[in-house]
């Protein structure tokens, strides 16, 4: 399990997911590639930053959570995004 975090993440990883169905979700998400089930759908993602938070408590012992400097940040985010 991990968790990921940055600019507008929940939104991002909602979108790379696809949708909670594997046969509803668009072409090229992890589940329309990896998914065809409803509940069995491969990946949990939070619904909003609120739910994350709760939802990285629940699923995570604080010590399997650590900061680390991404050294490809400055590649995928402008300078005001950091």
């Amino acid at each position: 399990m991990f968790t990921w975090e940055g600019v507008d993440a929940v939104a991002v990883v909602r979108k790379m997911a696809g949708a909670t169905n594997g046969r509803n979700a668009d072409l090229g998400s992890i589940r329309a590639d990896f998914s065809v089930s409803t509940s069995a759908n491969i990946v949990h993602v939070s619904d909003s930053e609120e739910s994350a938070t709760e939802e990285v408590a629940r699923f995570f012992d604080p010590s399997e959570i650590f900061d680390w400097d991404r050294q490809i940040a400055p590649y995928i985010y402008a300078d005001d995004e950091l």
